[in-house]
């Protein structure tokens, strides 16, 4: 994370996290286990503002730790002292999609991978083959394993349900509950709801999260003051006159793409059927098999409107050139994370004080999406592989879900770790837009809606929005066959 900010910047960063510590410290203790079905809990502060509780916790001293402080001096360092392993020496080899590129996401793998490697030299070592972009990287799993059975170390099986299901079903998964069950400090940190989700007949079958990552949108203030447009559109007719406000002064609004699952399409998608309490109730659902409510088709035909609010290339794209568009200022606006704030500020990646430009917003009617939603976790360790190599396994999968490492994940990406109790000084290094969403988030009472690729098939997500969109976009299908077409595909890979 690019750390060299204006003095402007650092006064709104002041601004902004006295608010944001504010409101956390209004929570302090106040931590409620989150249910599986995300029933969000409030506490009355003042009589006045209520206050979601599944947050970040913020004390006056550092928590009590099993690990050393990181390195003073250097906030985003991360502790690598030295850790016992007597099963060595083992090297695990297996393939990731993060930590390849330089995205603050990919540095802080990057990070914590070299960390893992010293407190466990000549005892574990971790050798990563990175294959760029999530959907390569769960094609390659699928090819390979289709050709010899045979699978790496440790999987995720967040990234395809349908896979996740076949390895379950094949028995190709080991348990780590006793694993879990031996640290406290990664049962402390762990959401319980994502505990439960996760152990399916007595087992757990990956690691439980640690963390939620809301998703709002960036926009460009310098291009709509050229439109006139004075701040965030707050409802969905607003949204499209801001549109054509922006056009009309010769921007481009919005920043999209139809391959990679349609991210950025698809995040507005989700937020156009929260209009709805029939959609907001259906996104809830697993593995839904029927699409066909009048919501879906609203929600379908505003999409496909929203394209000819976007570049010419946006239909075929794939998310780097829709970042690209918005990075150097051809658009307005993007749907997007808050691990793209770092892209913001890299002189690599936009121009010289091309952050100094942006704002983040809530998407109309004050809706967010969760990054990955409630499902199976990121970490699984694959049978076959010796009784020392799953230790070492177990090992470096505790490491990526320690304090150390969801402390860095908070600080650097925006994330949101509701049993990591952090200091006011670890908050106050959020950047400023990262510190803004959350502050939105708690203060509007913003639902964050579970993210579509965790409740719907890869049939859907891979196939049907990469085909769909495109013809939706184009007028060559009407919204009601693209919920046919969803409908077809659920049926097809549930």
């Amino acid at each position: 994370m690019n750390t060299n900010y204006s003095s402007t910047q650092k006064e709104n960063r002041l601004v902004v996290m006295l608010g944001v510590i504010v409101v956390l410290s209004l929570i302090l203790g106040a931590c409620a286990t989150p249910t599986p079905e995300k029933v969000v809990e409030t506490a009355v502060v003042k009589e006045t503002v209520e206050v979601p509780v599944e947050v970040t916790r913020v004390v006056e001293q550092p928590v009590e730790v099993t690990s050393t402080p990181a390195p003073a001096g250097d906030p985003f360092a991360m502790n690598c002292a030295p850790a016992d392993f007597s099963g060595g020496p083992v090297t695990l080899s297996f393939v990731w999609w993060v930590g390849g590129g330089d995205s603050p996401s990919d540095k802080l793998f990057t990070d914590a991978l070299d960390c893992f490697n010293k407190k466990y030299e000549g005892k574990i070592k971790a050798e990563v083959e990175y294959v760029p972009g999530q959907h390569d990287y769960v094609e390659k799993l699928k090819t390979d394993y289709a050709a010899s059975g045979n699978l790496p170390i440790i999987v995720t099986l967040k990234r395809d349900p349908t896979l996740a299901d076949l390895w379950l079903k094949n028995g190709e998964i080991i348990d780590l509950k006793p694993y879990f069950d031996a640290s406290t400090e990664w049962k402390e940190i762990a959401l319980q709801s994502s505990v439960e989700l996760n152990t399916i007949d007595g087992q757990l079958v990956a690691a439980p999260d640690a963390w939620v990552t809301p998703v709002g949108i960036f926009y460009n203030t310098e291009l709509f003051a050229q439109a006139g447009i004075t701040q965030f559109p707050g409802s969905w007719e607003a949204f499209f006159d801001a549109m054509d406000q922006l056009k009309a002064a010769g921007v481009t609004p919005l920043s999209l793409h139809t391959e990679d699952t349609g991210w950025s399409a698809m995040l507005v998608f989700e937020a156009l059927m929260a209009r709805s309490a029939d959609c907001k109730a259906f996104l809830d659902l697993k593995f839904p098999d029927d699409f066909n409510l009048p919501c879906m088709v609203d929600a379908s035909r505003d999409t496909g409107r929203l394209f000819a609010y976007s570049t010419p290339d946006a239909i075929g794209s794939a998310y780097p050139l829709a970042a690209n568009n918005f990075l150097s200022g051809k658009t307005a606006m993007m749907p997007n994370g808050p691990w793209m704030i770092g892209d913001f500020r890299d002189p690599s990646k936009s121009s010289p004080g091309f952050g100094d430009k942006i704002d983040v917003a809530l998407y109309p009617g004050n809706i967010a999406v969760d990054d990955t939603g409630l499902q199976l976790g990121d970490w699984a360790i694959t049978k076959g592989y010796s009784q020392a190599e799953q230790d070492a396994a177990a090992k470096f999968i505790e490491f990526m879900l320690s304090r150390e490492v969801v402390r860095q994940r908070v600080i650097r990406l925006g994330s949101t770790a509701p049993n990591l109790a952090m200091t006011s000084e670890d908050l106050a290094l959020l950047d400023p837009l990262a510190a803004k969403l959350l502050t939105l988030v708690q203060v509007n009472h913003a639902p964050v809606l579970p993210n579509y690729q965790g409740q719907w098939n890869t049939i859907i997500q891979n196939e049907t929005i990469v085909q769909g969109l495109p013809q939706l976009a184009l007028g060559n299908i009407t919204a009601e066959e693209f919920v046919q077409q969803l409908t077809d595909a659920a049926k097809e890979g549930n």
